[in-house]
Protein backbone atom coordinates (compact mmCIF):
# COMPACT_ATOMS: atom_id res chain seq x y z
CA UNK A 1 0.00 0.00 0.00
CA UNK A 2 3.14 2.33 -0.04
CA UNK A 3 3.25 2.33 -3.76
CA UNK A 4 -0.81 3.61 -3.76
CA UNK A 5 0.03 6.32 -1.15
CA UNK A 6 3.12 7.50 -3.00
CA UNK A 7 1.22 7.75 -6.05
CA UNK A 8 -1.29 9.80 -4.66
CA UNK A 9 1.49 12.70 -3.04
CA UNK A 10 3.55 12.78 -6.40
CA UNK A 11 -0.19 13.87 -8.26
CA UNK A 12 0.38 11.22 -11.05
CA UNK A 13 -3.14 9.26 -9.94
CA UNK A 14 -4.90 12.30 -9.37
CA UNK A 15 -4.24 13.26 -13.01
CA UNK A 16 -4.92 9.73 -14.58
CA UNK A 17 -7.87 9.89 -12.61
CA UNK A 18 -8.90 13.71 -14.28
CA UNK A 19 -8.39 12.03 -17.71
CA UNK A 20 -10.43 8.87 -16.91
CA UNK A 21 -13.26 11.54 -15.85
CA UNK A 22 -12.76 13.59 -18.89
CA UNK A 23 -12.58 10.50 -21.62
CA UNK A 24 -15.97 9.38 -20.20
CA UNK A 25 -17.75 12.94 -19.64
CA UNK A 26 -16.58 14.73 -22.79
CA UNK A 27 -18.39 12.21 -25.01
CA UNK A 28 -21.75 11.90 -23.00
CA UNK A 29 -21.53 16.22 -22.56
CA UNK A 30 -20.83 16.19 -26.66
CA UNK A 31 -23.88 14.72 -27.10
CA UNK A 32 -25.81 16.27 -24.56
CA UNK A 33 -24.89 19.55 -25.75
CA UNK A 34 -24.55 19.08 -29.30
CA UNK A 35 -28.16 20.49 -30.48
CA UNK A 36 -26.71 23.98 -28.84
CA UNK A 37 -22.88 24.04 -30.16
CA UNK A 38 -24.55 22.70 -33.62
CA UNK A 39 -25.96 26.62 -34.68
CA UNK A 40 -22.63 27.95 -33.06
CA UNK A 41 -20.56 25.86 -35.04
CA UNK A 42 -22.56 26.67 -38.46
CA UNK A 43 -22.26 30.39 -37.50
CA UNK A 44 -18.22 30.49 -37.31
CA UNK A 45 -17.94 28.31 -40.59
CA UNK A 46 -20.49 30.46 -42.08
CA UNK A 47 -18.33 33.59 -40.82
CA UNK A 48 -14.76 32.01 -42.24
CA UNK A 49 -16.46 30.99 -45.52
CA UNK A 50 -17.58 34.64 -45.76
CA UNK A 51 -14.03 36.35 -45.18
CA UNK A 52 -12.45 34.36 -47.41
CA UNK A 53 -14.55 35.09 -50.35
CA UNK A 54 -14.45 38.65 -49.71
CA UNK A 55 -10.88 38.37 -49.00
CA UNK A 56 -10.22 36.96 -52.41
CA UNK A 57 -12.77 39.69 -53.93
CA UNK A 58 -10.44 42.59 -52.07
CA UNK A 59 -6.95 40.58 -53.47
CA UNK A 60 -8.84 40.55 -57.22
CA UNK A 61 -9.54 44.15 -56.79
CA UNK A 62 -6.12 44.92 -55.73
CA UNK A 63 -4.48 43.01 -58.66
CA UNK A 64 -6.76 44.74 -61.11
CA UNK A 65 -5.65 48.29 -60.27
CA UNK A 66 -1.83 47.10 -59.63
CA UNK A 67 -2.01 45.73 -63.00
CA UNK A 68 -3.82 48.73 -64.51
CA UNK A 69 -1.09 51.11 -62.73
CA UNK A 70 1.34 48.77 -64.32
CA UNK A 71 0.09 49.24 -67.98
CA UNK A 72 0.09 52.80 -67.45
CA UNK A 73 3.56 53.30 -66.04
CA UNK A 74 4.74 51.08 -69.32
CA UNK A 75 2.79 53.55 -71.66
CA UNK A 76 4.77 56.52 -69.96
CA UNK A 77 7.75 54.76 -70.51
CA UNK A 78 7.08 53.80 -74.15
CA UNK A 79 6.11 57.76 -74.70
CA UNK A 80 9.49 58.69 -72.77
CA UNK A 81 11.61 56.30 -74.99
CA UNK A 82 9.72 57.64 -78.05
CA UNK A 83 10.76 61.11 -76.78
CA UNK A 84 14.33 60.22 -76.31
CA UNK A 85 14.93 58.35 -79.35
CA UNK A 86 13.09 61.97 -81.52
CA UNK A 87 15.72 63.93 -79.63
CA UNK A 88 18.42 61.67 -80.56
CA UNK A 89 17.34 61.60 -84.27
CA UNK A 90 17.59 65.27 -84.07
CA UNK A 91 20.34 65.55 -82.18
CA UNK A 92 22.24 63.76 -85.00
CA UNK A 93 21.18 65.97 -87.62
CA UNK A 94 21.77 69.18 -85.92
CA UNK A 95 18.13 70.33 -84.76
CA UNK A 96 15.86 69.56 -81.77
CA UNK A 97 12.54 67.44 -81.68
CA UNK A 98 11.37 68.81 -78.29
CA UNK A 99 7.74 68.33 -78.94
CA UNK A 100 6.12 71.35 -78.13
CA UNK A 101 3.99 72.41 -75.15
CA UNK A 102 1.02 69.16 -75.01
CA UNK A 103 3.11 67.53 -77.94
CA UNK A 104 4.32 64.24 -78.64
CA UNK A 105 7.37 62.97 -80.38
CA UNK A 106 7.63 59.65 -81.80
CA UNK A 107 10.35 57.52 -84.07
CA UNK A 108 9.13 55.06 -86.38
CA UNK A 109 11.15 51.80 -87.48
CA UNK A 110 12.45 53.93 -90.82
CA UNK A 111 14.57 56.01 -88.89
CA UNK A 112 11.26 59.30 -89.48
CA UNK A 113 11.05 61.41 -86.30
CA UNK A 114 7.61 63.34 -86.35
CA UNK A 115 6.38 66.01 -83.74
CA UNK A 116 3.24 67.22 -83.37
CA UNK A 117 2.88 70.77 -81.34
CA UNK A 118 -0.50 71.44 -79.52
CA UNK A 119 -2.28 72.98 -82.39
CA UNK A 120 -2.42 70.40 -84.05
CA UNK A 121 0.57 70.53 -86.95
CA UNK A 122 2.76 68.22 -87.71
CA UNK A 123 6.32 68.08 -88.95
CA UNK A 124 8.01 64.83 -89.85
CA UNK A 125 12.07 64.35 -90.52
CA UNK A 126 13.15 61.99 -92.80
CA UNK A 127 16.90 61.11 -93.60
CA UNK A 128 17.98 58.69 -96.10
CA UNK A 129 20.52 56.13 -96.93
CA UNK A 130 23.13 59.20 -97.62
CA UNK A 131 22.35 60.96 -94.78
CA UNK A 132 20.30 64.04 -96.25
CA UNK A 133 17.48 65.55 -94.58
CA UNK A 134 14.29 66.22 -95.44
CA UNK A 135 11.56 68.04 -93.28
CA UNK A 136 8.04 67.81 -94.58
CA UNK A 137 5.06 69.68 -92.92
CA UNK A 138 1.34 70.33 -93.22
CA UNK A 139 0.43 74.00 -94.56
CA UNK A 140 1.80 75.46 -91.22
CA UNK A 141 5.55 75.64 -89.49
CA UNK A 142 6.77 73.40 -87.15
CA UNK A 143 8.24 74.82 -84.83
CA UNK A 144 10.21 74.50 -81.71
CA UNK A 145 8.10 75.42 -78.42
CA UNK A 146 11.39 77.87 -77.13
CA UNK A 147 12.91 78.77 -80.62
CA UNK A 148 12.13 82.38 -81.73
CA UNK A 149 12.10 81.71 -85.32
CA UNK A 150 10.32 78.93 -87.27
CA UNK A 151 12.58 76.76 -89.08
CA UNK A 152 12.59 76.74 -92.85
CA UNK A 153 10.40 73.89 -94.01
CA UNK A 154 10.38 71.91 -97.33
CA UNK A 155 7.50 70.12 -98.96
CA UNK A 156 8.34 66.76 -99.98
CA UNK A 157 6.87 67.22 -103.29
CA UNK A 158 8.87 70.59 -103.62
CA UNK A 159 12.16 69.17 -102.94
CA UNK A 160 12.00 65.85 -103.07
CA UNK A 161 14.76 63.34 -101.06
CA UNK A 162 17.53 62.11 -102.86
CA UNK A 163 18.31 58.70 -102.60
CA UNK A 164 21.76 56.70 -102.07
CA UNK A 165 23.78 56.71 -105.65
CA UNK A 166 26.17 54.54 -104.18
Amino acid sequence: MANLDELGKSGLGRGIAIGLGAALLIPVAAVALAPYLRPAARATLRFGILAAEKAREAAAEIAEVVDDVAAEVQEELRAERSARAADRAAADIGGEATPAAGGAAAMDAGGSAAAMDAGGSAASMDADASGEVAMNAGSEAATDAGSETAASVRRSAEAPTTGASG
